[in-house]
């Protein structure tokens, strides 16, 4: 007898997206998939720069694979499960605060150091 598939959101016995129970081995109606941003997909590399996640950590999460929008030839869009990349930003940084903390301190460095160069190029002339 197969399993009941209950959307884990509202907890429906209703149909579940097949694509979010093959890939991402989660339960979700379509409604529920579409009315919570948890359940929406990001792009390897957006979720890269949101949750400062490494091309390492990336390769061990779960993701659907797409033909490039661009061209044929490049390489498959990867796409990600939002809640899937909060999750693992938030056991590798604690939390969703230090993360944000983490950008503002790199976005500082970077600056600093832009400010550094544009010194040294500026005393050279």
């Amino acid at each position: 007898m197969p399993e009941a598939k209950i959307c884990e959101v509202c907890a429906l016995d209703c149909p579940c997206d097949d694509v979010y129970m093959t890939v991402f081995s989660v339960h979700v109606c379509p409604d529920c998939r579409y009315g919570n941003p948890a359940y929406k997909l990001l792009t390897k590399d957006v979720a890269k720069k949101t949750y400062l996640l490494t091309d390492s950590t990336m390769e061990t999460l779960p993701c659907l694979r797409k033909p490039n929008p661009k061209h044929e030839a490049f390489a498959p869009l990867r796409l990600y499960l939002q809640k899937t990349c909060e999750a693992t930003a938030i056991r590798q940084h604690g939390s969703l605060e230090n993360v944000a903390v983490e950008k503002k301190k790199r976005e500082c460095a970077k600056y600093e150091k832009a400010v550094a160069r544009t010194k040294s190029q500026v005393s050279r002339l």
